[in-house]
């Protein structure tokens, strides 16, 4: 980090790096008062997890704890109300970065979704010079907008634009299906931390529209991918595709050999006496039909077993994905009504 000898305020809008930026909102928490300082540490803390977005089960309890300080710390009302507003706005940024970056990292032509990773790049900064406004504790005449220009730019050059040429759009778009489904998956493991750890501390958040928005908007997908639905289901459609094929083919053979079998006799009754003629017996393609009948059966009769398995299991699952749902909207409807029972 460059020499600064500047006060925290100034300090920050002269970041250089994401570092940079940690290091001035610690300077500044340092000279708050013990609620904002709280407050401070909560937003430095989301700094850091979109910075890595693969969290464990805890990662958020340290978020939560500065939370509840802040709001502890604090004898004022309209100040109390304030750290619950700006926490809420810190989660949803939080979730609409990660959302947007996944978008942008996955995306074959990434200029489709660069104005995207510009908002959430620039809700967050907001988000940041909003909590290191309020919790300066002198006014240096530093703009709210100066702040917000240096995290962004910050934010920015810590995130690689990538190779983006014709090769590497191919390797994207040969790759993009895997791609999205690992990170959307570690994006849904971590909302459904998220949405278990909200709701333990809904007292501490109160009402809020826009936490309980936020859980509604990925309800289907966070059941679905906690109990694997989507899986289970194409391992169904595939297994009901393979009998079709399988059948279709079977059918063909089974017609192209009674029809191999009927020219035969055909051709050998040319050379024949009409006394020495082959019969055509009924019977001798029926049998051919039975035993391939026969055969298909005893092909298909592990894909059976397996379609009978996959139907039970995805039977469960879906019943344990629609109890998950109706928690999650749960979830979501307490805070739409809210609490006035506050911690």
């Amino acid at each position: 980090m460059s020499e600064i000898t500047t006060t925290p305020t100034v300090q920050l809008t002269k970041a250089q790096n994401i570092q940079d930026v940690e290091v001035a909102l610690q300077q500044i928490a340092e000279t708050a008062n013990e609620s904002l300082a709280a407050a401070l540490n909560a937003q430095i803390q989301v700094l850091r997890y979109v910075q890595s977005p693969k969290l464990y089960d805890s990662s958020f309890d340290l978020l939560f704890a500065n939370v509840r300080k802040a709001i502890k710390m604090t004898d004022s009302s309209k100040e109390r109300e304030m750290i619950r507003e700006k926490s809420v706005v810190m989660i949803n940024n939080y979730i609409f970065f990660i959302q947007a970056k996944i978008d942008y990292d996955t995306a074959v032509q990434r200029s489709e979704y660069e104005s995207l990773m510009e908002d959430a790049v620039l809700t967050l900064g907001e988000s940041v010079a909003d909590v290191a406004t309020a919790a300066a504790s002198v006014d240096n005449g530093v703009s709210k907008t100066a702040m917000v220009n240096s995290v962004v730019n910050s934010l920015k050059k810590g995130m690689s634009k990538g190779d983006n040429s014709l090769s590497s759009q191919i390797t994207r778009w040969w790759n993009k299906e895997k791609a999205i489904k690992q990170k959307q998956g570690e994006f849904f493991e971590t909302l459904y931390s998220l949405f278990g750890k909200l709701y333990k501390h809904r007292k501490l958040i109160g009402k809020s529209d826009i936490i309980a928005n936020l859980i509604e908007r990925y309800i289907d997908d966070v059941a679905n991918h906690i109990y694997n639905t989507e899986y289970i289901q194409a391992s169904i459609n595939k297994l009901r595709k393979g009998y079709s094929i399988t059948g279709g083919l079977w059918f063909i053979f089974v017609s192209n050999i009674i029809f191999c079998v009927w020219a035969c006799r055909g051709c050998a009754n040319l050379f024949r006496s009409e006394e020495n003629e082959v019969a055509y017996s009924s019977a001798t393609y029926w049998y051919i039909v039975l035993v391939g009948a026969l055969i298909l059966l005893l092909i298909c009769a592990p894909s059976f077993v397996r379609l009978r398995k996959h139907k039970s299991e995805l039977a469960d699952t879906q019943q344990a994905a629609e109890h998950l749902k109706s928690e999650l909207l749960s979830i979501a409807k307490a805070f739409e009504e809210g609490d006035e029972d506050y911690e």
